[in-house]
């Protein structure tokens, strides 16, 4: 099969990140495919910087598995684990990497299920007053109180969050 100079191109590393190839583009023809999309996502989530994504998998040391920088060799593990147009790709284990053992297709709903812990409450006074406010925001829920010192406020934070539990 002959190709031209420019798409020749295979994937290089360059600061890290994972260049497009030109000429497996060509050799698979499923760059315009959902699975291909899903593929790339993974990979530009995980390996640009520039990605708006970027912070949430590759700044906090999630990768991609090597095997998987192969387009080919993830299609055919998605095609044999359940892969379908109306799922999503979903990591097991959210501090985990993307790799056949961590990784499954579900909906989209249980994907949003699947999400990291995140901080859910503070607390924090205001400068022209003495009151410590204490916000508990559980959707579709948000609980305020108020303290007048800081060790009551983590008291009533405490007898909150094992009340929501």
């Amino acid at each position: 099969m002959e190709h031209s100079k420019k798409s020749r191109k295979s994937y290089s590393k360059s600061n890290g990140r994972i260049q497009k190839s030109i000429y497996m583009k060509k050799m698979h023809g499923k760059s315009k495919t959902k699975i291909y999309h899903v593929w790339s996502g993974m990979l530009r989530r995980c390996n640009n910087p520039k990605s708006k994504a970027y912070k949430n998998y590759g700044g906090r040391g999630i990768a991609v598995c090597s095997e998987w920088h192969d387009f080919l060799v993830f299609k055919k593990w998605a095609l044999s684990h359940g892969y379908d147009e109306s799922l999503q790709i979903d990591r097991i284990n959210n501090d985990g990497n993307y790799e056949p053992s961590n990784c499954r297709f579900v909906t989209r709903s249980i994907n949003h299920q699947n999400r990291r812990k995140r901080k859910d409450f503070c607390i924090y006074k205001r400068n022209y007053c003495s009151t410590y406010y204490i916000i508990i925001d559980r959707r579709p829920n948000r609980y305020m109180r108020s303290a007048k010192t800081i060790e009551e406020a983590r008291e009533i934070r405490d007898k909150l969050l094992k009340t929501l539990i």
